[in-house]
């Protein structure tokens, strides 16, 4: 374990429940010579917010650390992460993405995802998304592809810096 580690949170927003569509981005250590690069889509309305959440990826329960999990089925390697970025893009205020049923913001994190990958590619960025998702009849809707792009734009953004350093 590293003697010292750092988080910088920007907002205590981020511990409330709300909903949350967020990325996460990790440096994997496969060996002494190998760095790989893995993000993570997903969305919550975690009781304890989108902190909640990534706290659960990065834990060892295997209940509710897919990020983790992920991680160690695609590059074959036990929890080596390092440098941890994270965002968590708040939905609109729409009641469908405020519900308890997690199908409007699923058909967004879909489209988000399809956007990233997209984007990844095209920019020509060594980054294995790892994250896994379910296209449902709601990703034909006018306003989930609004809030989508709306996120995706976010997303791309923050993706984009990390990447300039």
């Amino acid at each position: 374990m590293a003697r010292v580690a750092t988080a910088k949170i920007s907002s205590s927003d981020l511990a409330e429940r709300y909903a949350y569509l967020y990325c996460i981005h990790a440096f994997v250590s496969v060996d002494a010579l190998t760095l790989n690069k893995a993000i993570y889509i997903g969305q919550t309305r975690n009781r304890f917010g989108a902190i909640g959440r990534l706290t659960q990826h990065l834990s060892n329960d295997d209940t509710c650390n897919t990020f983790k999990q992920r991680v160690r089925a695609i590059f074959k390697v036990d929890d080596k992460l390092t440098d941890i970025s994270f965002i968590a893009c708040p939905f609109s205020p729409l009641k469908p993405f405020l519900s308890d049923s997690p199908d409007y913001r699923e058909a967004v994190e879909a489209l988000v995802q399809d956007k990233l990958i997209a984007s990844i590619v095209q920019k020509n960025l060594k980054i294995g998304v790892v994250s896994r998702i379910s296209y449902n009849p709601y990703t034909k809707e006018r306003f989930i592809k609004d809030e989508a792009d709306a996120i995706s734009e976010d997303i791309l953004t923050w993706i984009t810096k990390i990447y300039k350093n």
